[in-house]
């Protein structure tokens, strides 16, 4: 790991990067890659830059992180696709990347920062936890489409006022 981790917005040209740094994260935990999940198309998944916004991390030129925020109506942003590499992972990288997501929320003037995780990932679980989330049970919301099956995931919030 360099010195300097760097923690910038996505721009097409991360593209190529990105989608092969996603999939192998969904390798990872064993899930397939769906058209629907967006990983070869970030700025229209996101929205970017009207409803959306994404962030990549970097390490000596090397993608070692994600995450994505998309912008939900009644002041939530709504947190997809953060993932840091297994190499990089409690280094405090994803703590940094976490303060990026509030600080642009609190730029949004956002109320509360919402995003869901897998039933089985113990790890993201502790560290929403560690960061300040509690878990919660939302309505269904149209542009999140996780809250229509809420048997399969943990949802998360936190306060941003």
């Amino acid at each position: 790991m360099s010195k300097e981790i760097l923690i910038r917005q996505f721009e097409e040209k991360d593209q190529p990067a990105v989608t092969e740094f996603i999939t192998k994260i969904f390798v990872e935990v064993g899930w397939s890659v769906d058209p629907e999940d967006g990983v070869d198309r970030i700025a229209e998944y996101f929205h970017i830059p009207e409803k959306g916004m994404f962030w990549i991390v970097v390490d000596d030129e090397k993608m070692v992180g994600t995450a994505g925020m998309k912008f939900l109506s009644l002041g939530k942003g709504l947190i997809k696709r953060f993932y840091i590499s297994p190499e990089h992972r409690g280094k405090g990288i994803a703590s940094r990347l976490m303060s990026k997501l509030e600080e642009f929320g609190k730029s949004k003037k956002f109320d509360e920062l919402v995003l869901d995780t897998d039933l089985d990932n113990q790890r993201a679980v502790i560290f929403y936890e560690k960061n300040g989330f509690t878990r919660f049970v939302p309505p269904v919301i149209q542009d999140w489409e996780q809250t229509s099956r809420p048997d399969e995931v943990f949802f998360y919030k936190k306060s941003l006022l």
